[in-house]
């Protein structure tokens, strides 16, 4: 039913990314949307990024970006249809963390959009908690929410 895959920066474009989330393609070319992503496909990653597909459709891609040695910045884009199948979603975002956390990560850190209610209540599912606004974030000048995750 489900199929993981590595994830490449080829399926942001080939998904129907949630409408909350659409920002981070607004405005952007195809060529630039690209390259952004491309950055997260061959940077420095503990945990390599997943692309999780059900029949051949993306449903969402994550990962977890190398900040430091001990810190990290989880990311995902979710498709469009992601609601139905939180349950593996969130399953595979878990192992993600754990698999960091055992590689010495202490702090992971992630950002939602104010607007994005389904990933705030995703990241305090995950374990996150906030830490504060960081205004004018995006390109498009919204505000984020900054989430957090310790292991003492």
């Amino acid at each position: 039913m489900y199929s993981f895959e590595r994830f490449k920066a080829e399926h942001i474009l080939e998904m129907e990314v949630h409408e909350s989330q659409s920002f981070k393609l607004d405005g952007t070319t195809k060529e630039e949307c690209l390259e952004a992503y491309k950055q997260a496909e061959s940077f420095n990653q503990v945990v390599k990024p997943q692309t999780i597909r059900i029949r051949n459709k993306i449903i969402a891609c994550m990962g977890l970006l190398n900040l430091s040695p001990w810190r990290g910045e989880v990311w995902s884009v979710m498709g469009k249809d992601s609601g139905d199948h939180m349950v593996c979603i969130t399953r595979e975002a878990k192992n993600m963390i754990e698999e960091a956390q055992e590689h010495g990560v202490h702090r992971l850190e992630s950002i939602v959009d104010m607007d994005f209610k389904e990933g705030h209540k995703w990241m305090t599912l995950l374990g996150f908690t906030p830490d504060g606004i960081l205004r004018c974030y995006n390109q498009n000048k919204s505000d984020v929410l900054m989430y957090s995750k310790v292991v003492k």
